[in-house]
């Protein structure tokens, strides 16, 4: 039945009633009436859906072939049901997913319960990154297949009804899929061809007559060499799969009982083939699917057995020995293994360039490296040795056997750079990948470094007294719930004293308060309070002295604690004020901030309060900047005052490497409270992809660093969305939003006061 006929008569029936179903069997009606018969079904369901929504009516209906079965199982009315709860609870999308899961659905009232794999997945992912030793991803999907850095799974599995069945059958579906990964089923291994754009597989497949018989055949014999391993290093898990295999591949019950999943796959295919060759094919092709078993066998064995076997038989043969890929076997998504392989190509050529860059910035400045030749261009392989005079790859005493547990170097210009464990660790990863480390990566992640190095003015910390040499911290990346090792260089640099008028200006703007303010401080020096019910004090404690009279008179023992004792704390305080100086703070914000820092700081000489100022900015990872506006041991005097006049707007808001690099320096510093007051106008951004969940994560990352090295981390900010990610960061009470920022030079002693009462 067309779609355009049902919607003509859907629109007949909206209001009118509807016919009747026919009680007639299927099988004694004509085929056009059982085709009215099924269509007058699916319509009678129209007033029912119409009145909650003419969108998911409309939708319902051009979905004609899917609802079909439904209406032959007689389970469209209680589906209906479902269908508006999906649409009430999450909208047309929902009612949509609705329809795609009809056939489990079916399956579901006929009692075949099964499992969906989101109740699975909290056990199946941690056991499949226990077999990888790394995280594999497990997706949704609606077939099984993998890329070989992620295992897509069907979203359900419902072949057959008990669910921890169905969990052993997920876990042997994953198992495969990993095993396939290991043994580079899949494997793109032309390391000289960086730019492909096909999977080399799919060559070989069209060298074949039938390009799908050929894909089926190279599966095939790929499946027993996996099965064959899976016997070998998961034999418990195949034990159980041996047993419930046989429900599913009715042919396994032709056969007697084998010892492994593999012999029941080879007697599967065996009892097929003797009804269609002779006993010499036979012989033949057990002799290629041995040497599938071998344990030397890789994939180029199994390449060679399809070759092997394809001529033996015809075409349709083949079609009726191989059948359709087995549940567990999944499809061979050639394309989504091309897409992975070139991310990963470019992450690891990405994650290298900026770690080896790093490492070379650290170095001192008699390795010389230069950016001219920092070409971005693949390479061919290197040929010749002399080709490698560049780059040199492994253990100093065996340099054609690198083993990341000893010593990995690489050469440049003569001189041997010895690489973290890390950088061991990637540069291997891209060996095993590409065959060889490519000169273009170690030149461009030089270029990187001499570019940074021969920046104006990046590193003028050999220069100022007092100031550190660049330091290297680790940066937070919450998608692989780990650290990225020696990421950010942050580097203290001096900032230029301005002569102006703006400090007397700021003075006798803010003479009164600034008066009040040190009067408030001044009182907060020395903190008094009495403490009750003491053996000896200062005064007698009136309410003491009547209760223990009362218990005497009660015959109870009197309690000696009748005094009361004056106790005077003194102040043990460090605070390190972190001012963002990004580009945003130009204009008033800037001009606040530091009207507030002087009013602060006038304050704070009423105080014993040890107190530093510093500035943060910077642009990408390799240039986060510090500047030290007053350090915790310099005193307030005018050479600081200029320094605060002289702040300006720089660049951009990498928080959590200033964050850090605070944290460091509160790690030398003795107190019974360390605060750190942080001053912003807006969430932490850098040109590069620091923005968004990852920059607020880090931050978040740093700041708990911080809490648990016994620091006290606070921020004032005048972002207006600051409610949106503050609290996530600070946690809660640890911020507070100034709504005006005109009001920023008198709420920041005001907050400071609180803080440290």
């Amino acid at each position: 039945m067309q779609i355009t006929t049902l919607i003509k008569q859907f629109f007949a029936l909206v209001e009118p009633s509807l016919p009747n179903e026919w009680e007639v069997e299927d099988s004694l009606l004509p085929l056009a009436n059982q085709q009215e018969r099924i269509q007058n079904i699916i319509l009678a369901q129209v007033p029912v859906i119409w009145p909650v929504s003419n969108a998911l009516c409309f939708t319902f209906l051009t979905r004609f072939e899917e609802i079909l079965p439904l209406v032959e199982s007689g389970f469209l009315a209680e589906w209906v049901k479902e269908l508006l709860d999906h649409y009430e609870k999450g909208g047309l999308q929902a009612a949509q997913s609705c329809i795609s899961r009809i056939p489990y659905f079916i399956s579901h009232l006929q009692g075949k319960r099964g499992l969906n794999f989101e109740e699975a997945k909290g056990r199946l992912q941690p056991y499949i990154n226990g077999l990888a030793g790394r995280e594999i991803l497990l997706l949704p999907a609606e077939n099984l297949y993998t890329n070989t850095s992620a295992i897509f799974v069907p979203q359900e599995l419902r072949l057959c009804a008990d669910r921890e069945q169905c969990f052993l059958l997920y876990k042997f579906m994953v198992s495969f899929q990993w095993a396939s990964i290991k043994l580079k089923t899949l494997a793109i291994k032309e390391s000289s061809d960086l730019a492909f754009a096909t999977h080399p597989l799919d060559t070989f497949f069209a060298s074949f007559r039938d390009n799908i018989l050929g894909s089926r055949l190279y599966h095939f014999c790929e499946t027993i060499r996996i099965t064959h391993f899976l016997d070998q290093e998961l034999p418990g898990l195949m034990r159980q799969v041996k047993t419930l295999l046989p429900a599913f591949l009715p042919d396994l019950n032709t056969r007697a009982e084998c010892s492994t999943v593999t012999e029941l796959l080879q007697n599967m295919f065996f009892v097929r083939l003797e009804h269609n060759v002779s006993s010499k094919t036979i012989a033949l092709v057990k002799q290629w699917l041995s040497t599938c078993k071998e344990n030397t066998a890789d994939f180029t064995v199994s390449k060679k057995a399809a070759k092997a076997i394809y001529p033996l038989f015809k075409e349709e043969t083949l079609y009726q020995l191989l059948g359709m890929p087995l549940f567990f076997q999944g499809e061979l998504r050639l394309d989504a293994v091309v897409a992975a392989v070139l991310e990963k190509r470019k992450q690891d050529k990405k994650h290298f360039l900026d770690a080896f860059s790093t490492l070379l910035l650290q170095l001192p400045d008699t390795v010389t490296f230069s950016s001219e030749n920092a070409s971005d261009e693949p390479q061919s392989p290197p040929s010749h040795s002399a080709d490698q005079a560049r780059i040199v790859i492994g253990n100093k005493n065996n340099e054609n056997q690198p083993h990341l547990s000893e010593p990995v170097y690489i050469q440049i210009n003569n001189q041997e750079i010895k690489l973290t464990d890390e950088l061991a660790s990637l540069a291997q990863d891209i060996i095993d990948d590409l065959g060889y480390l490519p000169e273009h990566y170690v030149s461009s992640a030089a270029g990187q470094a001499g570019q940074s190095r021969g920046a104006p003015d990046l590193y003028p910390a050999a220069q100022g007294a007092g100031i550190i040499a660049p330091v290297v911290y680790d940066e937070w990346d919450y998608r692989r719930k780990g650290f990225r090792k020696n990421w950010c260089v942050v580097v203290e640099k001096q900032i230029e004293p301005v002569q102006s008028t703006f400090i007397a200006d700021t003075l006798k703007k803010y003479r009164g308060q600034i008066a009040r303010l040190r009067y408030q401080f001044e009182v907060m020096q020395t903190s008094e309070h009495f403490i009750r019910r003491q053996r000896d004090g200062d005064d007698i404690d009136f309410d003491a002295l009547v209760e223990s009279l009362a218990d005497a008179l009660a015959g109870y023992p009197p309690s000696d604690r009748l005094f009361i004792r004056l106790l005077r704390d003194q102040r043990d305080i460090a605070v390190l004020f972190l001012v963002d100086m990004s580009n945003s703070t130009a204009g008033w914000v800037g001009k606040s901030i530091k009207e507030a820092l002087v009013l602060l700081s006038e304050a704070m000489e009423m105080l014993d309060d040890r107190y530093g100022i510093y500035g943060f900015s910077g642009m990408r990872r390799l240039r986060c900047e510090i500047f030290p506006i007053k350090t915790i041991e310099e005193q307030y005097d005018t050479t600081v005052q200029q320094k605060i006049t002289g702040i300006g707007p720089r660049e951009y808001t990498r928080m959590a490497p200033a964050i850090r690099h605070m944290n460091a320096l509160f790690a030398d510093i003795e107190a019974k409270l360390k605060l750190l007051i942080i001053l912003s106008d807006g969430k932490p951004e850098d040109y590069d992809d620091y923005k968004g969940k990852y920059a607020i994560e880090d931050t978040r990352q740093a700041l708990l660093e911080a809490k648990s090295q016994g620091v006290h981390p606070f921020c004032i900010t005048i972002d207006r969305h600051a409610q949106t990610y503050m609290a996530h960061m600070y946690g809660p009470a640890n911020y507070i939003f100034v709504n005006d920022v005109v009001r920023l030079p008198s709420l920041v002693p005001e907050i400071y006061k609180v803080l440290t009462t």
